[in-house]
């Protein structure tokens, strides 16, 4: 076996540990930014206000109505008729092995439960803002008139975030809610991607490779020297 062929042996070797490692493992990652909202604020999302300026917030919680978790959590509480959104866009990766969209909620309903004019609806909207997806929805919930109680809600979008890979997509919560009726408290909203990932070789590994090639380097150079002396001596 000559020197070449060793090398290459020894770097197809390699190669198969880091392919066969690589898809083994998968990588979970959070595409929502600041879904718990212990920024204190609203960063990393977009908010539309009703016809009189009120529209979802951060608020800290205190003694008698503590944040959802956490200290922070998002709120809109409207005294007026209109819609008010929480929007929040993310790049779908190249892969995806399983997502899952989670989200804590609290909905207090004080007046008349009226479809459509007051609703509260989480989506997965695309890159210009269109629904293509109604994840969650009270008009199908079977919501109760007055204080809610928070509830972890969780839902498989694998499917859906599988057929938009590298596109941009968004998560948008919606309530329409009339005067002095209805409001919405979220929380800990996460979209959790698994995708595969591909993971290094032990150091040990690495370190007996290159072993290996020092050992075989060393013996092609010996064999070449004692080529090169015995033709100097048969000269």
């Amino acid at each position: 076996m000559t020197f070449r062929r060793f090398i290459t042996g020894v770097f197809a070797l390699a190669l198969a540990g880091t392919l066969s490692a690589g898809t083994a493992q998968a990588l979970s990652v959070d595409l929502i930014t600041n879904g718990d909202f212990e920024t204190g604020n609203l960063s990393g999302w977009s908010t539309t206000a009703n016809s009189r300026g009120e529209s979802f917030e951060s608020v800290r919680g205190r003694r008698t109505t503590p944040a959802l978790a956490g200290r922070y959590d998002a709120s809109y509480d409207p005294k007026y008729a209109g819609v008010s959104t929480l929007t929040q866009y993310f790049t779908v990766p190249d892969r995806i092995v399983s997502a899952t969209f989670n989200f804590t909620q609290q909905i207090d309903l004080f007046g008349y439960y009226s479809i459509p004019n007051q609703q509260f609806t989480a989506s997965i909207i695309n890159s210009v803002g269109a629904v293509i997806s109604q994840v969650y929805s009270t008009a199908t919930s079977g919501l109760q008139l007055g204080a809610g109680t928070a509830s972890t809600l969780s839902f498989d979008l694998t499917s859906l975030m599988q057929a938009n890979v590298g596109n941009s997509l968004g998560v948008q919560f919606s309530l329409e809610a009339q005067t002095w009726s209805m409001s919405a408290t979220l929380d800990d909203i996460a979209m959790m991607v698994e995708t595969p990932a591909s993971v290094p070789l032990p150091p040990t590994i690495w370190m007996m490779l290159a072993g290996l090639g020092l050992f075989g380097w060393l013996g092609w150079k010996r064999r070449a020297g004692d080529a090169t002396s015995f033709e100097g001596q048969t000269a």
